[in-house]
């Protein structure tokens, strides 16, 4: 079942368009559910659900190319999208192309997956202006070997990633827009990735991972703003492993608290020339074990660490540089 919509370019800012899609597989049927958008207008509704097997969200693709390399297109402001697909095998490409100024109506975008095996590609920037705002991007995964690529470009723009209980998920993000708010939830499962590499005058990330074997990546740089970049990091289980990197003119804030065995944390902040480096390490390991910190700080003003440690065999490794 094919279905391609395609909205009115220019629509009054009043007018408001609701398309609502299901597809649905029989059972015993390799299903091929596919949606094909190219909308264009304001204040549009637009919610999907799939349910079954290699499920598709797509772009028209060029005359004889059968892949999913080709978004949707979604043009226009105070947008609301609602995705959700069940079932394994399913894959999502949609870029997303709204200008609503700070503090005007924001455009919402929802991406809920369960099943297996999942592929979302989700680009906030899809006419690469840069001037994506105001945006909401809301992802949510629950199965196994799921993965979503994220490109987000502009300002005041909002993420939020759910992975539950699944193992081998992967979210990968690159954020190159200021006063970015992001919160990343890995709750339960084993062996699950998130990677975020953030650009931005200011950046607030907030992180939680519990389980086995998880992995987290951070990256914040900021230019010449007024602001700085914060992250807060929760880990509750067993061989997990983070690595924070801050750099950028102005200060840097780290808050990382863990519970559990075996887990890896480095952290690097650098530059600092306003008010430095704050980094504060929480080892709340009533009962466990065998984690190792590792936290280097490098600037030309103050450089500060905070550490509380509780259990056996933790090892916490502090440098601190002044720079010239």
């Amino acid at each position: 079942m094919k279905k391609r919509l395609k909205g009115v370019g220019g629509l009054p800012r009043k007018l408001f368009t609701i398309l609502m899609l299901s597809a649905m597989a029989t059972l015993g049927w390799a299903a091929d559910n596919s949606i094909y958008i190219d909308q264009a207008g304001d204040g549009a509704t637009i919610s999907m659900t799939q349910d079954g097997a290699g499920n598709r969200v797509r772009g028209i693709q060029a005359t004889g190319n059968v892949g999913d390399d080709k978004p949707s297109i979604i043009k226009g402001d105070a947008i609301s999208v609602n995705i959700q697909q069940i079932g394994s095998g399913n894959v999502l490409n949609m870029g997303i192309d709204t200008t609503t100024a700070n503090g005007g109506s924001p455009t919402d975008v929802r991406y809920k997956v369960t099943g297996n095996n999942a592929i979302g590609t989700i680009n906030l920037n899809n006419g690469n202006g840069g001037v994506n705002a105001s945006t909401f991007l809301s992802i949510e995964q629950t199965g196994d070997g799921a993965r979503s690529d994220i490109n987000i470009l502009g300002r005041s723009n909002s993420l939020t990633v759910q992975q539950t209980g699944g193992n081998n998920n992967k979210i990968t993000a690159s954020i190159n827009a200021d006063t970015v708010l992001a919160s990343v939830n890995q709750s339960l499962g084993g062996g699950n990735e998130t990677a975020l590499t953030v650009s931005s005058n200011k950046a607030n990330l907030d992180m939680v991972t519990t389980g086995a074997s998880n992995i987290t990546t951070i990256s914040q740089t900021n230019g010449t703003g007024s602001m700085g970049q914060a992250v807060k990091l929760r880990v509750d289980g067993t061989g997990n492993t983070t690595s924070i990197s801050q750099d950028g003119v102005l200060d840097h804030t780290a808050d990382v608290k863990i519970k559990g065995d075996g887990n890896t944390v480095n952290l690097n902040q650098q530059a600092g020339y306003s008010t430095g480096q704050y980094a504060k390490v929480d080892l709340d390991n009533t009962g466990g074990s065998a984690n190792t910190v590792t936290v280097n700080q490098s600037g030309a003003v103050d450089n500060t660490a905070n550490l509380k440690i509780r259990g056996g065999g933790n090892t916490v490794t502090i440098n601190q540089r002044l720079t010239p």
